[in-house]
């Protein structure tokens, strides 16, 4: 009721609507409680843990891959499969800053230890710079980067990075 009756005003910044805060509420809660203070008992699992176990997974199966450097038509030296993992929610600071919970070190932590080496994963908002996201880029085709993480916003064109991709998550 009080979202239909609800009309925005110049007083109110950001949209105070009832119904956005409880779908965006909901969002949170769908990929882990511990956005809202929540703990996980032995066992439980959420979609971030199992989208964690997922990329660690196929980082084990695609590790002794082995890929030809078009332009010499040798074996690359570095083995594994790359993964490209997309996200729209959870991973930026300011939901960090909202919400009390760090869904980029639950992933990052979750990943070593399940043996992906920490080396491996590249978070693309570190790469500030044109001069840095190609280096990312760069690292991911020669599989020195195996793992990228990053927003569906950021990463939806001009990655280029997919001649060793094994998965993409989103």
């Amino acid at each position: 009721e009080r979202s239909r009756k609800w009309k925005p005003s110049k007083d109110e910044p950001f949209n105070p609507d009832p119904v956005i805060a409880i779908t965006s509420d909901g969002r949170f809660a769908a990929l882990d409680p511990r956005f809202f203070g929540g703990e996980l008992d032995d066992g439980e699992t959420t979609k971030l843990n199992r989208m964690a176990d997922e990329i660690a997974a196929e980082y084990k199966a695609s590790a002794g891959n082995t890929y030809v450097d078009k332009e010499a038509g040798k074996p690359m030296p570095t083995k594994g499969g790359t993964q490209v993992v997309f996200y729209n929610l959870g991973f930026g600071a300011q939901s960090q800053k909202n919400r009390g919970f760090s869904a980029r070190n639950a992933l990052t932590t979750r990943l070593t230890a399940a043996g992906v080496k920490r080396e491996h994963i590249a978070w693309f908002d570190d790469a500030d710079t044109d001069a840095k996201k190609e280096s990312v880029f760069k690292a991911m085709r020669q599989g020195q980067v195996r793992i990228l993480i990053g927003s569906a916003k950021k990463m939806g064109t001009g990655v280029n990075v997919q001649n060793r991709l094994t998965a993409l998550h989103y």
